[in-house]
């Protein structure tokens, strides 16, 4: 329960209304704009400042980071074209594209593959076997747009017959992945929805934080949360933004900022790879207006 509540408050004081850093390095061409959450990585800023930073290196520009505490708020900077790129979810980049015109520009990849699951995770000593054996009790979801914490979970409850918004007892949002497994690791919930990658990065880095849990389901996988950009921006920068990710794994300090988010690098963005994510988008008919906050 304390770790859960000093990473509440430490959320709290993260998200204030805007966090802005500027590399240091000569300018040679306009600004650009990175938006990040919490919602992935809260406990990583250093490493996101480290991957940022070396990416406006390479590009020879300097960097705004821009950090909001959910991926709707970046879908709105997104979409007033007040951020140029943005680190987000798959379910916050189908919405995005629909409704900003946002381009995916590559994948992370992660033991071998640019792909990741939606875990269901409970307490070690929980006897629920799946996600079913949670009826009635505590549950916490990271963000309404998160696809590994709120989309396939629910869907996963209504292909099964059951109303998501009344199968437990009550639900909330934890605004990050890690404030959900943290919830489930000290007791303050029961169950809770969170990315495999974010997850299994914890278990490695701190496991004291992840040693009270279990996995008890892992969905098919998913296109992994993708970097994207802007609507507008141009050709020419998103080029020289897309071979500057996908070369990083070539490059030796390029590998040290990977080996610190423990991504074996970037590849090429394949669209295809969210199709079952809208499919479960249609099917809830449920758009980022209309989810419950």
């Amino acid at each position: 329960m304390r770790l859960f509540l000093l990473s509440m408050i430490l959320l709290f004081l993260l998200t204030l209304p805007v966090f802005q850093a500027e590399c240091s390095i000569t300018v040679e061409a306009d600004q650009l704009s990175v938006a990040v959450t919490p919602v992935l990585i809260e406990r990583s800023i250093d490493v996101n400042e480290r991957l940022i930073r070396y990416i406006g290196e390479k590009m020879h520009m300097p960097i705004r980071i821009v950090q909001r505490k959910s991926y709707q708020e970046i879908n709105d900077l997104m979409r007033k074209r007040e951020v140029d790129i943005a680190f987000i979810c798959s379910l916050s980049y189908i919405v995005g594209k629909e409704t900003s015109g946002m381009e995916l520009l590559v994948l992370p990849k992660s033991q071998g593959q640019p792909l990741y699951h939606s875990y269901v995770i409970v307490s070690r000593s929980s006897y629920a076997k799946s996600i079913e054996d949670l009826k009635g009790q505590l549950y916490a979801y990271p963000d309404p747009l998160s696809n590994s914490g709120f989309l396939y979970p629910r869907y996963r409850l209504a292909k099964a017959g059951y109303d998501p918004d009344g199968f437990f007892k009550k639900w909330i949002i934890t605004h990050s992945h890690s404030s959900s497994i943290e919830a489930v690791n000290d007791g303050f919930v029961q169950g809770a929805s969170v990315d495999s990658y974010i997850y299994d990065v914890m278990s490695i880095l701190n496991p004291e934080l992840t040693k009270n849990t279990k996995i008890i389901e892992t969905s098919p996988a998913f296109g992994f949360p993708p970097v994207v950009v802007r609507k507008g921006l141009p050709d020419e920068v998103k080029r020289r933004l897309r071979m500057v990710f996908l070369q990083m794994d070539k490059d030796p300090v390029g590998q040290k900022v990977l080996q610190g988010m423990l991504l074996d690098g970037f590849v090429q963005g394949d669209d295809s790879l969210f199709d079952s994510v809208r499919k479960m988008h249609v099917f809830m008919n449920k758009g980022p207006s209309k989810v419950a906050q």
